[in-house]
């Protein structure tokens, strides 16, 4: 039985992985990248002291946030709104403002917040759990 939860499991990772690959393929073949100025940012809240993502020994609070960017493609300026979300405390996770996204040279107002180095990263996360899955079961 544990031999067939490993291939599942794999199996499950290769399609995952697969997946992943024609979405940056996707990208590349049907949207263009755009840099985008942010022109201000709502805070959408705070997580609560005691929230389960908000450990004690980790006591930074996680913020979310909705930023307005502007962008141009075609000699036409654009405006749309991004979610962001950042740890308090990690500057790493703060909200770029100028910020990249992917636009749809058909129809500009359609834009993807996340590019192909999001799915790269994504891509690598599902190498590391067959990886896991290969070597631990």
């Amino acid at each position: 039985m544990r031999m067939d939860l490993k291939v599942l499991g794999l199996a499950l990772c290769a399609v995952a992985a697969i997946a992943i690959v024609g979405r940056i393929l996707w990208l590349f073949a049907n949207r263009t990248p755009v840099l985008a100025h942010s022109e201000n940012m709502d805070s959408l809240g705070e997580s609560d002291a005691h929230d389960p993502l908000n450990p004690l020994d980790h006591a930074q609070g996680f913020h979310s946030g909705d930023m307005r960017v502007e962008y141009a493609l075609g000699g036409q300026r654009y405006e749309h709104d991004v979610l962001t979300h950042s740890v308090e405390g990690l500057d790493m996770t703060a909200p770029d403002d100028m910020p990249i996204l992917w636009a749809d040279p058909k129809n500009p107002a359609d834009v993807e917040a996340h590019g192909p180095g999001f799915w790269v990263l994504m891509l690598l996360l599902v190498g590391a759990v067959a990886a896991s899955i290969a070597q631990f079961s």
